[in-house]
């Protein structure tokens, strides 16, 4: 749809209504405590579904890109924080936390 308009010297001016964007939407599974299990990304064309584990305690152990890349998390406190991070390349990375439960590093 266009719109036509006339500015203060009488030239007549057009506007056009931006297209309307796709629809995009996401989904996501959950297990029985409630914690997300794998997230389905907007995209068609490709895999994108990335995967979430859980340790008995429902800590958060490990996520899976739709690559197939795992990044772990060990180490969980009393508060479920986790003390140590390894990412897909074997990188590890200690984490640690004040009182609050912010993270420090």
């Amino acid at each position: 749809m266009k719109t036509k308009l006339f500015g203060a010297l009488s030239l007549a001016i057009l506007l056009g209504h931006p297209a309307q964007a796709a629809e995009r939407s996401w989904s996501y599974s959950y297990n029985d405590l409630g914690l997300i299990e794998s997230a389905d990304g907007p995209r068609t064309d490709v895999q994108d579904i990335t995967r979430y584990s859980y340790d008995a305690k429902g800590n958060l152990t490990a996520v899976t890109n739709a690559l197939g890349h795992v990044t772990r998390l060990a180490d969980h406190d009393e508060r479920g924080n986790p003390g140590t991070l390894t990412d897909a390349n074997g990188v590890v990375s200690t984490l640690t936390y004040s009182g609050i439960d912010a993270r420090l590093a």
